[in-house]
């Protein structure tokens, strides 16, 4: 006889329901094979029951699970925060689960966080990339998996489906902004990320060029990853060489760069960042901004990668959508 406390199983709900095993496991799946009577008789059952499928072991039988891992390069970066609100949302409308990690920019927790993934037999992968120079033939195997904000680098960036955003046409859009605003000496914080960094600092080139503006090395600054230096390059472009503009290439930057505008009391600076938070319609001193489609960009990554889980996809493909210039000030 059962305990009170034991699990139900399959075997019992598909016996209470009078159907078998794979009928049960068809009607969960959503299988058009099973009349919407049994169906719904089979839901109610399994209702009643408090029955939960054992994912795990379901992975283990057909080598797949219906998760999608998502491996990210800084949660904390509200870019990011957006895009895994947009997976989650598109991912459970299609009945997959998503299994989130974070690399903090670093290539060996990348490759940790696939291999830990792989492990959990995870359907395909999300992924920001850390590092052009990471082999992703190697590491991924025959997984798909769809790059998003990033090229993967190398022969990969041919292989891949990925998905960018227009960051030259972006940032050129923020920095004539700012020129039109009245600043005559822009300065840069450039992202140490590789393919967003040298497309936006592309953009702004762009945008001094069409306005007649030399170009001064002097005052564009190159963050690493970890942007442990903002601050201090802000100081720097703001106060030593004397600009009367700042654009920042992340939201990361530009949030650095105002704590130190605030703390020396600086409110004559025309301001510009790439990536938009709700909170800059707030603040006293204005933020232009090149606003990402972050809902597109994850419901895309997902259509994508179930398209590749399901074998629908031919060639890889290569998207960049739109930014959406948001003028402050």
């Amino acid at each position: 006889m059962a305990h009170p406390t034991d699990k139900p199983t399959i075997k019992a709900v598909a016996k209470r329901a009078g159907v078998s095993e794979a009928t049960v496991s068809r009607a969960m799946n959503g299988s058009p094979l099973v009349k919407p009577e049994t169906k719904q008789r089979i839901e109610s059952i399994i209702h009643e029951m408090g029955y939960r499928p054992n994912i795990l072991a379901r992975s283990m039988r057909t080598n797949q699970s219906k998760t999608i891992g998502v491996v990210i390069s800084s949660v904390t970066n509200a870019f990011f925060t957006a895009i895994i609100g947009a997976i989650q949302e598109a991912a459970a409308d299609q009945g997959y689960s998503v299994i989130i990690t974070n690399t903090d920019e670093n290539p060996d927790h990348e490759k940790a966080a696939i291999q830990m993934l792989q492990g959990h037999m995870v359907a395909g992968f999300i992924i920001a990339s850390t590092s052009r120079l990471t082999d992703y033939h190697a590491l991924l195997g025959p997984d798909p998996a769809v790059f998003i904000d990033r090229e993967p680098g190398g022969q990969a960036d041919h292989d891949y489906d990925t998905l960018l955003v227009d960051n030259t046409a972006g940032a050129q859009a923020v920095v004539e902004t700012l020129i039109a605003q009245g600043a005559t000496r822009i300065g840069m914080i450039a992202s140490g990320v590789s393919t967003a960094g040298q497309e936006r600092l592309r953009g702004y080139l762009r945008a001094l060029q069409a306005h007649g503006m030399p170009y001064d090395p002097d005052i564009v600054y190159f963050s690493d990853v970890q942007q442990t230096k903002a601050r201090q390059h802000t100081s720097q472009l703001l106060i030593n060489q004397a600009c009367d503009g700042l654009f920042a290439a992340d939201v990361t930057l530009i949030q650095a760069a105002l704590a130190e505008i605030e703390a020396r009391h600086l409110t004559h600076i025309k301001l510009g960042a790439f990536d938009n938070v709700v909170w800059f319609d707030y603040l006293s001193q204005p933020v232009t901004t090149a606003e990402q489609p972050t809902d597109q960009m994850g419901h895309q990554a997902v259509n994508l990668l179930i398209d590749r889980i399901k074998g629908r996809s031919s060639q890889p493909t290569m998207m960049r959508l739109p930014t959406r210039l948001i003028k402050r000030g």
